[in-house]
């Protein structure tokens, strides 16, 4: 169960995001003052998009929030939200996501969602049900997206996120959620405190753990014959599992345990998850697989399950009751695959106290053990262990020894890096900006010459282009990246006070351009750009002609571009 403390924490990081997003608010109606409550329920917005959603700018957040309080504070758009805070279209993955937000203060340890926010929302859904739009303003235009979008030739998921900060997670089987998923085809997600903090725990204490488990249960692996590392392969009880990942210290040391009772009440230390690049996603069709093979087949649960792997900075053994069993003393657990599988079965063991005796004490797991003390390679087995799996590339590269070691040398020189969504620190240490993975690549895209290629080719950075732009970059770690980055943020500031609009390809191009030419006069390049941007389009045939955004993403187009700019001896 979260605490108080845990509730503080997501204050500071939510006013964080919330400095962080003022750039992009104020300058739209002005500075403006608000209560210390209030700046941590709009941060609280940013917060969980970047968490939920492919978004990783507080820039393209804030487009995509449609609350009514807060469009009609910062840009004078009181349009109601008909029970739908933020509406986000993944178009690359065919996921509309939507989201109801409250943010409560002060904390109460006894808060439990409420199902009415959720319900609030059933005019919207209704609208997409029989596509009949009577909605207005900001609303009527996102239903009309979703509309058009269900009614092409492609499939699309709908999820609906209800979040909060409060301690106790809202029943998704309540059967007027129930009633809502079965009318609408809708996955509804239920995101609380708890949820929260398992997702974005800080980097965690020691945890260990000792086993004690029958000889012929265990297999051993050695890289080579004179390596001193041993890992281990063995067939674990769920119980066993249970007890040497929960939040007990004195519970995960006791070994030789015989009354089942110890483990009725706890529950899984979310930090043994910190390097697990995969979020807990709430009832999927996935965990509730887990959960009905438990239910029907407890003692089939090893044939069905892919495994667990925990890594651990130390694995000792003993043999002990006459060489017939191992006793294992395990330093500093991380599990870095099967975190779904995990939070599931402690999650099955706290609903039902039967569920212990019943089917848990009967279902088994295989486990591996790896004892690894390299970062690389755990990021490598953290990488190459999910990537069968629905997570992103993006996700999987932020464990990577180079993404780490960026964010340490940005942070060192004034600029926050975001290597895990959401993840702003509670520090208050003052930054020059801040960015993400994702734009960190698209900026090291559009350097080396690409700026068409930094939103159609976007997953490519973190999959065939990585290693050209990160790992094997030597100038990674240098004073160029930093001036590159503040060079973005400037044209972006330049972009936003000027008569066109801004986009973030557009903001790229720009810095292709500056880079280029060697220019830093970004008013001017902007200007050059944009009559060039006109022209062009204007060139094409009408009834040949595209959206704007569809030339920007053509190399026929940044060729053209670059060479105009050369006729126009830039720089």
């Amino acid at each position: 169960m979260a605490t108080r403390n845990d509730y503080l924490l997501l204050e500071q990081k939510c006013l964080r995001h919330y400095q962080l997003a003022l750039p992009y608010l104020q300058s739209k109606k002005g500075k403006q003052e608000f209560p210390k409550e209030m700046q941590a329920r709009f941060g609280f917005y940013y917060f969980i998009l970047k968490l939920y959603t492919e978004l990783s700018e507080h820039s393209d957040i804030t487009k995509i929030i449609t609350d009514t309080d807060f469009n009609a504070k910062f840009f004078d758009k009181p349009d109601s939200d008909e029970g739908i805070d933020a509406v986000y279209v993944d178009e690359e993955n065919n996921h509309i996501q939507l989201f109801n937000f409250k943010y409560r203060f002060p904390f109460k340890p006894e808060a439990v969602q409420s199902k009415d926010e959720a319900l609030k929302s059933s005019k919207f859904f209704s609208v997409l049900l029989t596509q009949k739009n009577k909605l207005k303003g900001r609303m009527k235009e996102e239903a009309s997206r979703i509309i058009e979008l269900l009614n092409g030739n492609e499939t699309w998921d709908i999820s609906f996120y209800i979040v909060s900060n409060e301690n106790n997670t809202l029943k998704i089987d309540d059967p007027n959620l129930e009633q809502l998923k079965e009318i609408y085809g809708v996955k509804i997600i239920g995101i609380g405190l708890n949820e929260i903090v398992e997702e974005t725990s800080p980097r965690p204490r020691q945890i260990d753990a000792t086993l004690l488990l029958p000889k012929d249960s265990i297999m051993t692996f050695k890289e080579d014959s004179l390596s001193s590392n041993i890992s281990y392969i063995m067939t674990l009880p769920l119980v066993e599992l249970i007890r040497i990942t929960c939040n007990d210290e004195s519970v995960r040391d006791l070994y030789n345990w015989e009354d089942g009772k110890i483990l009725e009440k706890v529950k899984m230390e979310p930090q043994v998850l910190y390097d697990n690049v995969r979020g807990f996603m709430g009832k999927t069709k996935y965990n509730r697989n887990i959960e009905q093979s438990l239910d029907s087949e407890p003692k089939k649960f090893f044939f069905y399950n892919n495994g667990i792997t925990i890594i651990a900075d130390d694995i000792s053994k003993e043999d002990t009751n006459m060489n017939t069993k191992v006793k294992f003393k395990i330093k500093n657990i991380q599990v870095m695959n099967g975190g779904q599988t995990l939070r599931t079965i402690h999650n099955y063991n706290t609903n039902n106290k039967a569920n212990l005796t019943e089917t848990l004490s009967t279902a088994q797991v295989l486990v591996k053990f790896l004892k690894v003390t390299s970062d690389e390679l755990k990021g490598n087995i953290a990488e190459f262990t999910n990537s069968q799996n629905s997570i992103s590339m993006r996700d999987l590269r932020s464990l990577r020894i180079e993404q780490i070691q960026l964010e340490e040398f940005l942070g060192n020189n004034g600029i926050l890096y975001e290597r895990k969504r959401g993840d702003v620190g509670t520090s208050k240490a003052t930054y020059k900006t801040s960015l993400g993975l994702d734009l960190m690549g698209q900026i090291l895209l559009s350097l080396e010459g690409f700026p068409e290629q930094v939103s159609n080719k976007k997953r490519e950075i973190f999959a065939g282009y990585y290693n050209r732009l990160f790992a094997a970059n030597t100038e990674l770690l240098s004073q160029k990246t930093i001036d590159s980055i503040l060079a973005y943020r400037k044209i972006e500031a330049v972009y936003s006070e000027s008569q066109y609009d801004d986009t973030a390809q557009k903001n790229m191009y720009i810095l292709y351009l500056s880079n280029c030419f060697k220019s830093k006069e970004y008013k001017k390049l902007i200007t050059i750009f944009e009559i060039f941007l006109s022209t062009y389009t204007k060139s094409i045939p009408a009834d040949k002609r595209k959206a704007t955004s569809r030339y920007l993403i053509d190399a026929t187009f940044r060729e053209a571009l670059t060479n105009y700019c050369k006729e126009k001896g830039l720089p």
